[in-house]
C-alpha cells in the first residue's frame, strides 16, 4: 500500500517499515514519539512541496494619511529636509514628520476611513504602512503631545 499526501510525495510500505525498524531499537515510548516526529515531519516536507506560497493582492487602498482638517500652525517634513507648512488635502506617506504648534491640530484621514486628532503641541513621525485583515494599520511614532483616534464617520 502507498500513502499519498496530495498526490504529490509517495511513500511506500517498505520505507515506512525502514523507518519503524530503525525505531525497534528505542524504547516504546520514545519509538512511538520517534515514528510520530518522522510522520509529521513528512507531512511538513509534502505540505511544503505542494503549497506555493500565498499570493497577496496589492492593498487597494494608498499609502497615505490625508490631512482633513486643521487649525493654527501645522507643519511636516520628510527626513533632514525643512519643515513646511501643511494644507487641508495633503497627502502624508511614511517617514513623514508632523508637527503642531501651540492651540493647532490636525485631523488626518487613513485610507479605509478611519480619524486621527493630532492635537497641539504635538510632534509624530508617520511609520509603516500596513494592511492586515482588511483593516490599515499605521506605525506611529510619537515623539512628545497627543493624539486621539476615532472610528470613521457616520
Amino acid at each position: 500500500m502507498t500513502a499519498s499526501i496530495s498526490g504529490a510525495t509517495q511513500f511506500s510500505q517498505d520505507q515506512k517499515d525502514q523507518a519503524q525498524g530503525e525505531a525497534l531499537n528505542l524504547s516504546q515510548g520514545a519509538r512511538i514519539r520517534a515514528v510520530d516526529l518522522a510522520t509529521k515531519l513528512a507531512l511538513a516536507f509534502a505540505s511544503y512541496q505542494v503549497c506555493e506560497p500565498a499570493q497577496l493582492p496589492p492593498p487597494a487602498m494608498d499609502p497615505y494619511v490625508t490631512i482633513i482638517a486643521m487649525d493654527g500652525d501645522v507643519s511636516a517634513k520628510k527626513g533632514l529636509g525643512e519643515w513646511q507648512e501643511c494644507q487641508v488635502g495633503q497627502k502624508l506617506g511614511s517617514d513623514i514628520e508632523l508637527h503642531t504648534g501651540p492651540e493647532s491640530s490636525a485631523t488626518l484621514q487613513y485610507p479605509d476611513g478611519h480619524i486621527l486628532v493630532v492635537k497641539q503641541l504635538t510632534q509624530l513621525m508617520i511609520g509603516t504602512f500596513l494592511v492586515q485583515a482588511e483593516r490599515f494599520k499605521i506605525e506611529l511614532l510619537l515623539f512628545f503631545g497627543e493624539i486621539n483616534p476615532f472610528d470613521s464617520p457616520g
